[in-house]
């Protein structure tokens, strides 16, 4: 394919004419020598006007220029669609546009595809593009098969129908493709290509992700496989379903619900990437009717279309949609027009219950019992599972923490207003957690908020216990000397007061008193001592 070339021809007043070919693309015209087309005259802006061309067409834009910017002796104020053969004033400057079509001739394409033959690698002119491999997964009405895209020679996961005989099902099938693909997110899977193959069956083409889903992560540590439960711990886990959360609060963003959240929809890959699969129950939101739900600003990446296609194959798909063991009560109810954001919540916290406890919240012996368990919110939370003797292996201390199964809790609420209003809330209360802080959902006290604020400072607390501790010590040692040193004094003012008696009633000081005073006076430190000891000595 080539590209159009579109003519520009300028004329100026005082100057030669000059023409010019443009390809596609937008063009500052002015007197800067910065603008992309030059224009040295007086009378014309620094920057004048901007000339976009496309393969369709070309506007002009007027840049607030002094002289301003016309169309057959009209002053353009917004951005103008130009005819061909149209004529444009920017100020005295005249500019005249054309476009010579150049369609290619037999000969060309010919001799375009000789080139390709010699240039090209055969698979590029195969007309079968892909080399189908094994069957990755497989589910009621589709399945997603390993294929080597043979022009560029990389692996994808191909999805294609099992039964595309219904239209309604082949409508959805492309909606689906459609959806995913415009959910552009790290985190959401990317889709290649939607397409229909040389036996004329629709399929689409994604990234194939080497690795394992999340409900496979969560049975392996259910069974207390050892490698898993050293790689996976709770910690490991939530960072997996935060990044799971960013791509549906995305996906939230942009007017859409998944509708079937559930572990094996989650794919983790040999290297840490998270990927969202399976959005073939994705539901489009209105945005004129859930605005206060879902957040949405009006607007929406999904293009109409894909909403009414969807809408359509929903009336006759039946009334149940999605994952029992993961599906709220009005989701379960089939109230197709009751569902929002809130869905989605509940679902994730379903999810959480799942990692937390290594079970679905909801089981039954058949999926009626399961369907109606769940319409009607009968489960226990997660917090009783370990209660008992029972310790789950990636857990701390192997015990369900109260405040993440207050958050399952929350999101899990019969009522879709008693739950979390969005995803990024549900994910404000799990940071929480993460980083040692109470979570909205447990309501915690003084005394939580005083031993989660210590567990976090646990350093600095160990650091003042210390100090304290040898601050306590040091004050003792000083209270003990000084309570030495006043019993000291206490016996010394003793004994002087006696010798004193003594000698006042006319008696000479004893061999005794003389050593009591040395033995005082040594254990004062006083020099005086030793003349003690030899008055002692003299003494009878």
């Amino acid at each position: 394919m080539s590209l159009p070339e579109t003519k520009l021809t300028i004329i100026r007043p005082d100057g030669p004419t000059e023409s010019r070919s443009f390809l596609p693309g937008a063009y500052v015209i002015g007197r800067s020598p910065d603008c992309d087309i030059f224009i040295e005259t007086p009378l014309i802006s620094r920057s004048h006007a901007r000339l976009t061309i496309n393969e369709r067409e070309c506007v002009i834009e007027d840049l607030g220029s002094s002289n301003g910017t016309y169309i057959a002796g009209e002053r353009i104020s917004a951005v103008t669609i130009l005819r061909l053969g149209s004529k444009v004033m920017l100020g005295p400057v005249s500019l005249e546009i054309s476009r010579d079509a150049a369609p290619d001739t037999p000969v060309s394409l010919e001799a375009r595809r000789e080139a390709l033959a010699k240039l090209l690698p055969p698979e590029f002119l195969r007309e079968k593009k892909y080399e189908i491999g094994n069957t990755i997964a497989q589910g009621g009405m589709g399945a997603v098969l390993l294929a080597r895209e043979l022009t560029i020679q990389r692996n994808v996961a191909m999805k294609v129908m099992l039964d595309g005989t219904s239209p309604d099902e082949v409508m959805r099938f492309v909606s689906e493709a459609k959806v995913t693909g415009q959910l552009e997110h790290p985190n959401i899977v990317p889709v290649h290509e939607l397409g229909v193959d040389e036996k004329e069956q629709v399929f689409y083409t994604m990234k194939y992700v080497r690795g394992i889903t999340l409900r496979h992560v969560l049975d392996l540590l259910f069974h207390q496989q050892s490698e898993a439960v050293e790689r996976y711990p709770l910690a490991q886990l939530l960072t997996v379903f935060q990044k799971v959360c960013d791509a549906i609060a995305f996906a939230h963003a942009h007017g859409v619900i998944h509708r079937d959240l559930k572990p094996d929809n989650f794919m983790i890959g040999d290297y840490g990437e998270v990927l969202v699969m399976d959005w073939g129950l994705a539901k489009v939101l209105d945005p004129t009717r859930n605005q206060a739900a879902a957040g949405l600003d009006g607007h929406s990446i999904i293009r109409t279309g894909v909403r009414k296609e969807l809408a359509h194959a929903e009336k006759r798909s039946g009334n149940v949609m999605g994952t029992p063991q993961y599906m709220a009560p009005e989701q379960a109810y089939g109230a197709h027009d009751q569902l929002d954001i809130r869905t989605d919540v509940y679902a994730l916290g379903a999810i959480l219950h799942h990692i937390l406890t290594l079970r679905p919240p909801i089981e039954g012996d058949d999926p009626q019992e399961v369907l109606r368990k769940a319409a009607h919110g009968e489960w226990e939370p997660a917090r009783k599972t370990t209660l008992g003797k029972t310790r789950l292996p990636h857990l701390p201390g192997g015990k369900v923490p109260d405040a993440l199964s207050a958050v399952a809790e929350k999101a899990m609420a019969a009522r879709a207003s008693d739950r979390y209003q969005n995803v990024p809330d549900f994910q404000a209360d799990i940071e929480a957690y993460q980083n040692g802080f109470a979570t909205t959902a447990e309501k915690a006290g003084v005394g939580k908020q005083t031993f989660l604020l210590f567990k976090r400072r646990r350093f600095l607390v160990a650091g003042l216990a210390i100090t304290f501790v040898l601050f306590v010590a040091a004050l003792g040692s000083i209270l003990v000397h000084r309570s030495k040193e006043a019993a000291a004094r206490q016996e010394s003012v003793a004994l002087v007061a006696k010798i004193r008696a003594e000698h006042a009633a006319g008696a000479a000081l004893s061999k005794a008193d003389y050593e009591a005073l040395a033995a005082l006076a040594e254990k004062q430190g006083r020099p005086e001592a030793q003349i003690y000891r030899d008055l002692a000595a003299a003494a009878k």
